[in-house]
Formats: C-alpha cells, sequence, structure tokens
C-alpha cells in the first residue's frame, strides 16, 4: 500500500482492488455492484440515468458518483448514445482513532461530484495499467488512487464550502427583508437548510459578526436613512425599524456609529448619486458628489465639481461590481439612488444609508427641493428656482414677441431603432410645454395622456409638420445609422421646419437631462435658437440648419 503525506486525505490506508470499463448500450439497462469495496464510477462519455436506492440522477460526461461496500445500482443511457464509465473498486482500512474515510462504508450511501477532466485522465490511467498488467505493482493503481481520491476530496471541500455559503447568503438575503420583525433562529435554520445549532456557527464563518449583529446593523442603517429624510419622529422610525421605542433606538444607534440620531441628523454629509438626476441636483447646489451619475455633457459643464480630486464621475456602462469597489473606497455618508428594490439596493445599504427619492408623480422642482432639504441647502435651492423662474418669464415675454409665438414646436429623439415624439416630462418637453407655454404639434399626445413620448413614423410627422423641431440623436452608430435613413428620406426634406432651416439638432445627454442644471441649459439654448431664427427672419435672409452629427 502507499500511505499519503498527512493533511491531503481522512487518515487511512488506500489499495486499489479493480478497474473496469463497463459500457451501458441503448434499450439495455445495466446492473453493477461495488462488491465489498468501496467505489468510484466517472463518465467517460455520453449521458444516462443512475439508480440507486429509489433515487435516480441523471449522469453526464465529468461526473463522478461514490459508493460503500454492497451497494447495487442500475444505468440506463438516454436517447440512442451509449455511456461510457470507468469503475474502480478500492479497499479503505482506517486507522484507530483517525478521521473517517472520503466515503463511508454503506451500501446505501452516495455522493455525487461534478468532476475536472483531470479525474477522468486518471481513470484512463488506471485502464491503461490493467491492460499493461501494472494496476498491482508498487507505486502502480494504488498510487493514481491516491491522487484521484485527492482531487475527489478537494471538490466535496469545494462543493460544502460553496453550499456552507450559499446557505449563509440565503439567511442575510432573509434578514435583509425581515430586519423589523423578530429573529426567529428556527425560520431562519429552514431558510438555511441547516440545523439551529450549526445556523450561528456558520453564518459568522461567512460574515464575520453574530445574527443578532448584522441584525442590529440593519436595523441601524435603516435608521440612518430615515433621519435623513426631513420631518421623521424618532419613535415613527424606532417602530419601523424594529425597536421597542426610541430610547432603545438612540442607545442601539449611539453604539453603533459613535453619535445621538440627533448628532447624526445635524452633521455635515458626502454623498454619492447613483442616478443622472440626482447629480444634476447636487451640481445645482454646488456640491460635488464623491461619486458621480453623469454624462459626457454633465461632466464637461461642471468640471469644478466633477472633474476635481476627491469626485469620481461614473456612466452607466460601469459594471455594479465596479461601482461597489468605487463606492467602498469613496465611502461617502449616503447614497442617493433610484427608488426600488432588490440585490443592487441590499448590496449597495452595506456600503452606506441609501436614500431613495420618488419619482412616480414627483416633478424635477419638488425632486430638486427634496435634495436640497436632504443636503441642508433648501434657501440655495428657492434661490436658484426664482432665479430660474424670472429668466422663464423673460424668455415667454421675448416668445411673444417672436414668429414663433403661435409656431408648433416639437422634439423628435432619434435612438436605436425608434423615432420618438416626445411631450412631457424629458428631452426638454417640460420646459417648453409646460414652463414656456409653447405648442406641440397637433395630436402630439393623441393616446399617450399617461406617457411622456410615443413612436411617430416619418409619415406621421409629416402630418403633424411642426414649425419648429428639436431633435436629439442618440450617440451610437445605430442611432446615427437611423437618423441618417431618417433624413435621406424625401419626406424627411417635405417637413417645413426642414425646408424653412428650423430643425435644430441638440446634444442629447443635455436634453434628456430632467433637473435644474440641464433644464436651465436647455432654456438658454432653447432661446439662443429662437432669437436668432428671428433675426434671420427680420433681415430676409436665407436660413440655414444647423449641420447634423453623422
Amino acid at each position: 500500500m502507499y500511505v499519503l503525506p498527512a493533511g491531503r486525505l481522512p487518515a487511512a490506508l488506500y489499495a486499489i482492488a479493480d478497474v473496469d470499463s463497463p459500457l451501458a448500450l441503448p434499450q439495455q439497462p445495466l446492473e453493477l455492484s461495488s462488491g465489498d469495496c468501496s467505489s468510484v464510477l466517472i463518465v467517460l462519455g455520453g449521458r444516462g440515468r443512475l439508480e440507486h436506492s429509489g433515487v435516480s440522477t441523471i449522469l453526464e460526461t465529468g461526473m463522478t458518483a461514490e459508493f460503500g461496500p454492497d451497494a447495487r445500482f442500475q444505468l440506463t443511457c438516454t436517447h440512442d448514445e451509449e455511456l461510457r464509465l470507468c469503475h474502480i473498486y478500492y479497499q479503505t482500512l482506517l486507522v484507530p482513532g483517525r478521521a473517517e474515510p472520503v466515503v463511508q462504508g454503506h451500501p446505501t450511501r452516495m455522493r455525487i461530484s461534478t468532476g475536472a477532466e483531470s479525474l477522468q485522465a486518471l481513470a484512463r490511467e488506471l485502464l491503461a495499467l490493467k491492460l499493461r498488467r501494472q494496476l498491482y505493482e508498487p507505486l502502480g493503481g494504488t498510487r493514481v488512487l491516491y491522487e484521484l481520491l485527492h482531487q475527489l476530496a478537494d471538490c466535496h471541500r469545494r462543493a460544502d464550502e460553496a453550499m456552507q455559503a450559499d446557505a449563509a447568503q440565503r439567511v442575510r438575503a432573509y434578514l435583509e427583508r425581515h430586519y423589523a420583525s423578530r429573529v426567529d433562529k428556527h425560520r431562519l435554520a429552514v431558510v438555511a437548510g441547516r440545523s439551529r445549532k450549526a445556523l450561528p456557527g456558520l453564518f459568522r464563518q461567512a460574515f464575520g459578526q453574530s445574527i443578532n449583529e448584522y441584525t442590529n446593523r440593519l436595523r441601524i442603517r435603516r435608521a440612518q436613512e430615515l433621519l435623513l429624510m426631513p420631518g421623521r419622529r424618532l419613535s415613527e422610525i424606532a417602530q419601523e425599524v424594529g425597536y421597542k421605542d426610541e430610547f432603545y433606538l438612540s442607545k442601539k444607534f449611539k453604539q453603533a456609529t459613535g453619535l445621538a440620531p440627533s448628532v447624526f441628523t445635524r452633521q455635515a454629509k458626502s454623498f454619492a448619486s447613483l442616478d443622472h438626476a440626482y447629480t444634476l441636483d447636487l451640481v445645482s447646489l454646488g456640491i460635488a458628489p464623491k461619486v458621480a451619475m453623469a454624462d459626457a455633457w454633465l461632466a464637461r459643464s461642471y468640471p469644478q465639481l466633477l472633474q476635481q480630486d476627491g469626485c469620481r464621475a461614473i456612466d452607466w456602462s460601469w459594471p455594479r461590481s465596479a461601482r461597489y469597489d468605487l463606492l467602498q473606497q469613496a465611502a461617502p455618508d449616503a447614497i442617493l439612488y433610484a427608488e426600488q428594490e432588490g440585490d443592487d439596493l441590499d448590496r449597495l445599504r452595506r456600503i452606506a444609508p441609501v436614500v431613495q427619492i420618488p419619482w412616480q408623480g414627483v416633478g424635477w422642482r419638488e425632486h430638486f427641493r427634496i435634495v436640497s432639504e436632504l443636503t441642508g441647502r433648501l434657501p440655495q435651492a428657492e434661490a436658484w428656482l426664482a432665479r430660474f423662474d424670472e429668466r422663464a418669464e423673460e424668455a415667454r415675454e421675448q416668445l411673444k414677441r417672436w414668429p414663433s409665438a403661435k409656431a408648433t414646436i416639437g422634439i423628435l429623439n432619434i435612438r436605436t431603432g425608434l423615432r420618438i415624439l416626445y411631450h412631457s416630462g424629458y428631452m426638454g418637453a417640460d420646459l417648453l410645454y409646460h414652463t414656456l407655454g409653447m405648442l406641440p404639434p397637433d395630436a402630439a399626445n393623441h393616446g399617450q395622456d399617461d406617457g411622456e413620448w410615443r413612436e411617430v413614423s416619418l409619415p406621421e410627422l409629416t402630418l403633424l409638420d411642426p414649425t419648429y423641431l428639436i431633435v436629439a440623436i442618440e450617440a451610437s452608430a445605430s442611432g446615427r445609422q437611423l437618423a441618417r435613413r431618417t433624413m435621406e428620406d424625401p419626406l424627411w426634406s417635405a417637413l417645413s421646419s426642414v425646408k424653412q432651416g428650423r430643425a435644430y439638432p441638440v446634444d442629447m445627454n443635455k436634453w434628456y437631462g430632467y433637473g435644474p442644471a440641464a433644464i436651465e441649459a436647455q432654456l438658454g439654448e432653447l432661446m439662443e435658437l429662437l432669437r436668432l431664427d428671428a433675426d434671420m427672419d427680420g433681415s430676409g435672409h436665407k436660413k440655414t440648419s444647423r449641420p447634423f452629427p453623422f
């Protein structure tokens, strides 16, 4: 016998007994037994089904089944494909007082593994040794057997670790949904698929803290989020997060953060913005986020805030894992995030408190005020809005004196596979139709009362025939390709706005923005375009359109 060095396998002696290569053929079930040995069955090719002790298991190439002595099992092929196997028999001698062998000697016990290609190579090596009559030579078959059992033990260890980690993750996910309720250890054990006794150690090993510690952490994190929102009473927050009263919440809060809730509320905070609209709000208030979701236009427009040390501007192309890593490094006091649930929200909450501001039924002005209250800059927001309203009123007065006063103006967005006409909300529609009171093309919102836009074909656009047309083209190859096809169509040239030089290409990033900084920029660009148009009307010079970016 060959004894492997300590630590690679349970302390036992192993010896090769035999190896063969059974073949299961279609329509011919194959009966096998491990006899008085333990055995390993490795699938070298094909696909089939294994029946053992009333349990049916699908077998595929590379899979491995392990049995104790006296095990009996049946193999059948699926479809018309034969099942090629290697069946390895070995004897186990336990060393008294040491660990148990890899597979217990019980005929009804079986373990299925998805092995590596190296296991198949070792099986073929054993078959070759037998063919050369070298299976029982010193350091022959038993040497290969030890290597094979060692690899199987590694497969088991990795599988067990993965199962343990998966069980711990299920418990954590459950706690993140039910932290405000009493922690039921029996229920957690069911969720994990482990015993109540094993559960605490499993969770601590995975996350470095007890279940109670983690639950308190979740409650305090949620309390921080609620404290950031104006107008919330501490007693209400205590009930919402699962504490009996505000006094117990205050005690736990100070233990966890080192601050009383009232001090936390007053303390100046740093922010990360994971939504373009939040970034627009923050930069309009003169705040540089530690991490900012920002497009190229926004980064160019606010370099003093978004391109300085301490602020990282990112875009939607960043993978979530990279965002998490960056946020972990930046360590903001709070993360501004769109209102939704799911794994992404849970992952962000492990980094910092997450403030979710609702979008449904909330206009950009109200959104701006909420962010300004959150950051302690409501007076600055009100001052900004007052200045903007003065500019908007001046713009309305100017529009009354220009030819555009009674004209219609459309907002066309050309993107991958779509031509979209906006009539509310984004892409400057709030500015044009709500703030300035300009006229949309006839029937622009027909059948779309509950939406912000509708898809439009070129024939439909020619029927609407707006006097002015704002055109925002997606900065992608497919978006530019559709724009080119659109503008090469004779119907495009027939549009009044095109013939009169009143079709204006604009930066889609700027015009899609639905926040104060973007809407202010949209107002400035719109008034410049219409002023030039009015000047050209007065001069009698022929108008020419802006070149479109292809």
